[in-house]
């Protein structure tokens, strides 16, 4: 659904999680500055200083996901811009590569991806994107 012309969406707050590399630590006070690079994008994120502490030893290291809360907003056209996010924890991301990932997932007993031709295309759609028909 897009909205309409001259009609303004109230911005929400959601817990969610933001996937990408932690580029940049920086604060003096209770409020840190965090920066995490997602591909071409950079999300700029606070921390309390406890928090902060933990992410720092990552510091341009693995892939991370942060937890927290953010504050979203929805333009004229429909689409969700993050205007803050606030991370209360993280997990590291295994990187291992896709085709070693499928491999694990197709040893696992009764998990079906063993019948999936097309893994890349599953995980695709099983993340919101366009499959293998679309």
């Amino acid at each position: 659904m897009s909205g309409r012309a001259g009609f303004a969406y109230v911005p929400l707050r959601e817990w969610g999680s933001l996937d990408g590399i932690l580029i940049r630590v920086v604060g003096r006070d209770d409020t840190v500055s965090v920066h995490l690079r997602d591909g071409d994008e950079v999300h700029i994120c606070d921390a309390n200083r406890e928090v902060a502490r933990l992410l720092a030893p990552n510091l341009l290291g693995a892939m991370l996901r942060l937890h927290g809360e953010g504050r979203w907003e929805r333009d004229e056209n429909g689409n969700w811009n993050l205007l803050r996010f606030e991370v209360r924890g993280f997990q590291l991301l295994d990187d291992v590569p896709l085709g070693e990932a499928v491999r694990r997932l197709r040893a696992v007993k009764g998990s079906g991806w063993r019948r999936i031709s097309e893994p890349a295309h599953e995980l695709r759609r099983l993340r919101g994107g366009q499959g293998v028909n679309h």
